[in-house]
């Protein structure tokens, strides 16, 4: 699962060097990747969360 806060560390690391460094344009195609890889990630945190829950016995059952 990924962390929230190494996801974090991922996204200001590209802006800080695309913006610092200037390597590779922070433009449109740039923002658009970073929400792609932030909303998998979480989607990811959701699903494997949903696993976990299901194996989890219920008090009560």
């Amino acid at each position: 699962m990924v962390q929230a806060l190494l996801l974090i560390d991922v996204v200001y690391g590209v802006l800080w060097y695309r913006l610092l460094l200037d390597h590779a344009p922070l433009d449109e195609a740039a923002g658009r990747q970073l929400a792609s890889l932030s909303l998998r990630s979480k989607a990811k945190a959701i699903e494997e969360k949903t696993e976990l829950l299901a194996l989890t016995p219920r008090r009560g059952s």
